[in-house]
Formats: C-alpha cells, structure tokens, sequence
C-alpha cells in the first residue's frame, strides 16, 4: 500500500506517509481504511508526508470528488509536504480546490513547516 497512516489521538492527528506512485484508487482505500478504524475522529487534524512520493496521479479534474470524499470534518486543519515539484504542484491544486470548499489545507515544501502549521513541535520523522 503506498498510503500508511497512524492515528494519535492525544495530539488529535491522523499522520499519512505516502511512498511511491500515488494513483485515486489509492487514495479512495486509504479514506476507507481510515474511516473504519475506530480511532479516526472527524474533527481531528491532518498531516501528509509527501516526501517519498514519486508521483501523484489524479488530474486537476479528479480533485473535486477528492476534496469532497475528505473523510475529516470541515473544521479540521490539513498539512502536508512534498519535496518533489510535480507532486507539490498536483497538492497544491488539492489544496487550491479544498480552499473554495472552505477546509483549512496547506502544502509546504518541508514537513516542519506542516508541523507548525498544526501546531506539532516535532517534524513527522519524529513519530
């Protein structure tokens, strides 16, 4: 599977780690593994660690069934780093999208600026 994640629920945050080829088949199996596991919170806040990626597949016209099918709340706060310009570029149209549905999404060169982004002190590497 190219999308892992863990859930922390004392720092209410759900940590994605993406590697690989990132196709919507597998986004789609990770937003239902994640709703099934009973530690997901809706509310909770979001953080993508992109790093690894080497590629991010679904088009520009793929990311508003993306960003409707969010599994989190409309309150929660989204993160993620990319260091691959393609794959930035493919998130940023996410993020672009997810902006004029009103959620809280912002890509970043790094994962220490995710982590400020929701508050986490320490980068993602650190979990």
């Amino acid at each position: 599977m190219p999308i892992h994640y863990r859930i922390s629920q004392d720092e209410g945050v759900g940590y994605g780690t993406c590697k690989g080829v990132i196709s919507l088949v597998d986004i789609r199996d990770y937003r239902s593994r994640l709703r099934a596991d009973p530690q997901f919170v809706p509310t909770m806040n979001s953080l993508a660690d992109f790093r690894e990626a080497d590629e991010f597949e679904p088009s520009s016209s793929d990311m508003p069934s993306i960003v409707q099918d969010d599994p989190f709340g409309p309150d929660s706060r989204h993160a993620a780093g990319a260091s691959s310009d393609t794959v930035f570029g493919k998130l940023r149209m996410y993020e672009f999208k997810a902006d004029r549905s009103e959620a809280e999404s912002r890509v970043f060169r790094n994962m220490a600026d995710a982590c400020v982004r929701l508050g986490i002190p320490r980068p993602l590497a650190d979990h």
